[in-house]
């Protein structure tokens, strides 16, 4: 009876050391110059699930409805480095450059440029900080403002995240079962000179997996624009990881023109465009730092020249940039809202 015990004492222990919690570093997380990430946005009829330990995440079945890439590069190989100081990592998504800081301490970052606009933060947000334990929680404040046209446009920001789950993310490329997942709410203020200001709140959910520098998987909630508005899947997105070696050219292999009007808009934003081929594209409309305000769907284009209209008599007025996506390349532009 004591050996049978001590045989089921021991399974129990080795059983609680192979579903021990993840612990995030820099070694193992943070992004690495060269990657490219390809980003497999979802239906967004997903949950996402209770937090706590050993946790199963199942998105395997979710539907793909659009493609874009995440490509990495070392800062100081891109034009605009200099405007971050102590950054050392740019991404580069959908026409956009993310300035990072990471290093074995944390991956913050530090600002954006966004269709040949610079906007470096007075602050910064930290995704990580390392070591990142289960229960761990922190916050960042920043704030940036541009002018443009003869207008200052304001964004404040408050970032809460906690390491609150960890256990198993079973998604349509695969099981992985050393899976972190990191909370973050925002609250954030835009304004602008002569305008009311526009106040929103939204979730964001990151799962984490040892090795793969990226976060593997994310849900976007929306709030509608305030603490008490209807929570609702705004945006899902998986990610697949490639290696090549990359230039600051690689990134323009794009459709060939933009043309947006009217601009300023008030009611429909008509986005033209030409392209060489055939292939699925996505058109979003982002705010100036990068995060998605309304998207079309996944559409295939045939060659030649092409017009999208875009309904923005719901949009806060403001500053935003159109982006027109496909898996090789991204062109953008910069438009104004106004009522």
């Amino acid at each position: 009876m004591k050996k049978a015990l001590t045989f089921l004492f021991s399974f129990f222990v080795s059983t609680l050391a192979t579903q021990a919690q993840t612990v995030l570093s820099g070694a193992n997380s943070n992004p690495v110059p060269g990657d490219i990430y390809y980003g497999h946005a979802v239906d967004t009829n997903l949950s996402k699930g209770p937090a706590g330990p050993h946790v199963v995440w199942d998105f395997s079945s979710a539907t793909e409805i659009g493609l874009d890439s995440t490509k990495v590069f070392a800062c100081d190989s891109t034009p605009f480095c200099g405007t971050f100081p102590g950054s050392n990592i740019a991404e580069y998504i959908a026409g956009e450059l993310d300035y990072y800081v990471a290093d074995s301490f944390r991956l913050a970052l530090v600002g954006v440029e966004t269709g040949g606009t610079l906007i470096p933060f007075r602050g910064r947000i930290e995704l990580l900080r390392y070591p990142t334990h289960y229960g761990d929680a922190w916050n960042d404040t920043i704030s940036a403002s541009i002018i443009a046209s003869g207008t200052t446009f304001y964004h404040i920001e408050t970032d809460s995240f906690i390491y609150d789950a960890w256990g198993t993310i079973k998604l349509p490329t695969g099981v992985d079962t050393d899976a972190v997942r990191v909370r973050n709410i925002t609250h954030s203020y835009d304004s602008a000179t002569g305008t009311p200001g526009q106040y929103a709140m939204n979730e964001t959910y990151f799962w984490f997996v040892l090795g793969f520098h990226t976060p593997i998987m994310t849900i976007y909630y929306d709030t509608a624009g305030s603490d008490s508005g209807t929570s609702y899947v705004a945006g899902a997105e998986y990610y697949v990881q490639v290696h090549h070696s990359l230039s600051v050219a690689s990134v323009n292999n794009a459709p060939n023109s933009l043309n947006i009007f009217p601009n300023p808009a008030t009611e429909d934003l008509h986005v033209k465009f030409d392209f060489n081929g055939s292939s699925n594209i996505t058109i979003a409309l982002t705010d100036l730092l990068g995060r998605t305000v309304l998207s079309q769907p996944l559409t295939n284009y045939s060659n030649g020249t092409n017009e999208v209209t875009i309904p923005v008599s719901d949009i806060p007025v403001g500053m935003y940039v159109v982006k027109v996506q496909t898996t090789n390349g991204c062109v953008s532009q910069k438009v104004t809202i106004t009522r």
